[in-house]
């Protein structure tokens, strides 16, 4: 046993250090947590926005689109949160947070335990839309309406978390609270 770990860590080991040598670069991607990080989000786009992986986000939003057509949210979420680790942008991270206020709506509503998670779940909406604004900071992707609709969304779950108000004219809170409606249709 011991000298078949032995070998797994020479192979990893070569296999790392391969890499390095031939030049080429090791990217170290966002993980899910930093997702919600906007700082953290705006500064590894400005290191590494050149080599971000187009094509691997290409491939798990559009999983995430036929799994949402086939009502698999959570099939949906794990492909929109791949593509926006792949590559963080704006867009990435409306559909990713989106999608996310509509699936943990469904599941506290089908656990009957909001109060447990409201909190958790609206600091996370609330940071995902101000990454999509952290990124297109960096990026400068957004027209001024989409860039005004997601700072509205922001915004609206901001004030929601501060004083409680707002919650009939939050179309986050909305999907998230009962309607259940597919993100993006009002």
């Amino acid at each position: 046993m011991a000298r078949l770990l032995g070998c797994l860590m020479c192979a990893i080991t070569f296999a790392c250090g391969a890499a390095v040598y031939a030049g080429e670069p090791v990217t170290r991607f966002l993980t899910q947590e930093q997702l919600e990080e906007p700082a953290q989000v705006a500064a590894w786009l400005k290191l590494n926005a050149a080599r971000v992986d187009k094509r691997r986000a290409a491939i798990a939003h559009a999983e995430g689109m036929k799994d949402a057509a086939r009502n698999s949210l959570g099939g949906a979420l794990k492909g929109f949160g791949e593509s926006a680790i792949w590559n963080p942008t704006p867009q990435a991270f409306d559909t990713y947070v989106d999608h996310t206020t509509l699936y943990y709506g469904r599941l506290r509503r089908a656990n009957n335990n909001y109060a447990e998670y409201q909190e958790m779940d609206l600091r996370s909406f609330e940071m995902l839309y101000r990454s999509a604004l952290a990124s297109d900071d960096v990026l400068s992707m957004l027209s001024a309406a989409q860039r005004n609709r997601i700072v509205v969304k922001a915004e609206c779950v901001a004030r929601f978390r501060r004083d409680r108000t707002g919650l009939r004219t939050c179309a986050p809170l909305q999907t998230y609270s009962a309607r259940g409606d597919q993100p993006g249709k009002r």
